[in-house]
């Protein structure tokens, strides 16, 4: 066997067909991974296509695809795992990890800081991959009154306002202007029950906001999920009441970033909302780098007294951070994670709890400015 390496031009087609085996021709729907994800599968990122082969053939692989976050205005380098697979044949033989092995080396070699994963599976939970993430689950369900709300479907006219209004987001990925059409197109084909609309919303003769629907066909009924949306709040969440209505939706969900204002626009409306954490994984790959980065995004929350006795750093697997003589050390990278990032909701018991009563330089620097936000990974970036 040959690997773990990136894919050559010649093996691209044979990747993508592992992929599409694996999940969707297995699982009895027709491929489509390659046209879903046209960024992560394509010679441009042959690189980033980890693979194991046997017999000229690839028997296994992890991909990915680098970004970076904008936080605020704050850049944060991160790649996104995801058709990560190995052939049935091959299974149980330790591949995916070295690939995992490989594909995070590579990571910090590009000087990736964050690496957001797919999947939940205990392969990922044991590199501590962590979930994290500081969000709300919203449902709406049918109601009789509710706001009017002058609803247009998409047309490739509109896409200039779609990017203005995505632009104008403090918290999202970044885009260019190629990444935004690859994105785009990959992230509203159609595929299994799913189906996809663009649904803007106009005040005034202007596009005021936008959401990208996905309708799920089930046996007896049908439910949405919003994938990503920009724009003003109530106009938004006014739309998902109206396509309710308009497609006879038993509800439909959104998730969002705990200090998005859409909370209050939702809170008038009484929508339902529960705590959430970013969808699969998420694990820091570079600490100390990673809090340099953030210096900035944590100057605009506390004064420069406070965060000039900022202290942070790593001594093998222990981590450590401070302000002045308050010092708390990590027991591990999953605690980490889960300090910087937000606590797991999905424990009822949290694993780890933070006690700084004693220590209140620490108290007041993480009470301000943790759990640091980040985009839902389930938009249109989605790997």
């Amino acid at each position: 066997m040959q690997g773990p390496r990136g894919t050559r031009t010649e093996e691209i087609q044979n990747v993508i067909h592992l992929i599409d085996q694996v999940f969707r021709i297995d699982r009895g729907l027709p491929p489509s991974m390659g046209e879903q994800f046209p960024l992560l599968l394509r010679e441009e990122n042959k690189d980033r296509m980890r693979i194991i082969v046997d017999q000229n053939q690839p028997v296994a692989a992890v991909n990915y695809y680098k970004s970076h976050l904008l936080i605020q205005g704050t850049k944060i380098p991160v790649a996104s795992v995801g058709s990560v697979c190995t052939h049935p044949d091959y299974q149980g033989k330790g591949i995916a990890t070295a690939l995992l092995d490989d594909v995070e080396e590579k990571m910090r070699q590009e000087d990736i800081l964050l690496m957001l994963v797919s999947g939940r599976r205990n392969m990922y939970r044991r590199r501590h991959c962590s979930i994290s993430g500081d969000f709300y689950k919203a449902t709406f369900f049918p109601k009789a009154k509710k706001a009017e709300v002058e609803l247009i479907p998409y047309s490739p006219e509109y896409l200039d306002d779609i990017r203005r209004l995505y632009y104008a987001e403090g918290l999202r990925y970044e885009r260019d202007y190629e990444e935004f059409i690859g994105f785009f197109q990959g992230g509203t084909r159609d595929w299994g029950k799913l189906t996809y609309q663009v649904c803007l919303m106009k005040e005034k003769g202007e596009v005021s906001g936008y959401f990208v629907l996905g309708i799920s066909k089930e046996i007896d009924h049908r439910w949405g999920k919003i994938r990503e949306y920009a724009g003003d709040r109530d106009q938004i969440v006014a739309g998902c009441y109206e396509v309710l209505d308009q497609h006879d939706l038993s509800f439909i969900t959104l998730h969002f970033s705990t200090g998005d204002p859409i909370k209050y626009a939702m809170m008038r409306q009484e929508v339902q909302m529960e705590k959430e954490n970013q969808v699969g994984t998420l694990k820091i790959l570079q600490f100390t780098k990673l809090m340099d980065q953030l210096r900035s995004y944590f100057s605009k929350y506390v004064p420069k007294t406070l965060l000039d006795r900022l202290i942070y750093g790593e001594e093998g697997e222990r981590y450590f951070l401070g302000v002045g003589d308050d010092k708390i050390w990590f027991k591990n990278l999953d605690e980490v994670n889960q300090f910087i990032f937000g606590v797991n909701y999905q424990e009822p018991i949290p694993t780890y709890k933070w006690d700084f009563k004693e220590q209140p330089l620490l108290q007041e620097f993480y009470q301000t400015v943790f759990p640091i936000p980040i985009p839902w990974a389930e938009c249109l970036n989605y790997i």
